[in-house]
């Protein structure tokens, strides 16, 4: 990306590995019963929950970025997780979150940036659970996509899109 373009974009893994699912059924915690898809991207996931856990009137774009490239990363254990990466313009790192984001006055009193999210019991106290887990996310799209199809094994279909 051409940092001409004065824009700042971070993406949930690089060009050669997929991203991954997370709030998946089996996991700890799982999604409700109802559900048999991953609730989530684990890259998104991770940028909500810290969003939703730090003070973003203290914490610049630079600390986010860090926070959930180590959350999404498994701590630098990337056994089967993403590489999170930066493009672009990052003159922006330095200015602070809420500028772009908002701000939630309910985080008035937390950190700007120094949750360990290692640490559950910081989220048992702010609500927030931490999954302890992550799926491939193509792999585990791929069967709810063709059960959304109605695909029963064994059995031929014809799929017909409607005309536009």
């Amino acid at each position: 990306m051409p940092k001409s373009l004065n824009v700042y974009v971070t993406t949930a893994s690089n060009t050669e590995e997929s991203s991954w699912g997370t709030y998946c059924p089996g996991m700890d915690p799982p999604p409700p019963s109802e559900y048999l898809t991953c609730l989530g991207d684990l890259y998104s996931v991770a940028w909500m929950e810290v969003s939703e856990s730090h003070n973003l009137n203290k914490e610049t774009i630079k600390q986010q970025y860090e926070k959930v490239k180590e959350r999404t990363s498994n701590f630098n254990n990337y056994n089967v997780w993403s590489h999170v990466m930066e493009y672009g313009s990052k003159e922006i790192k330095p200015k602070k979150v809420y500028l772009y984001q908002g701000f939630d006055p309910a985080t008035v009193n937390l950190p700007a940036n120094k949750i360990d999210f290692a640490r559950l019991e910081v989220f048992a106290s702010l609500s927030v659970q931490v999954p302890k887990a992550s799926a491939n996310s193509r792999k585990s799209l791929t069967p709810l996509f063709y059960a959304y199809l109605g695909i029963v094994a064994g059995r031929n279909f014809i799929l017909q899109l409607p005309d536009d």
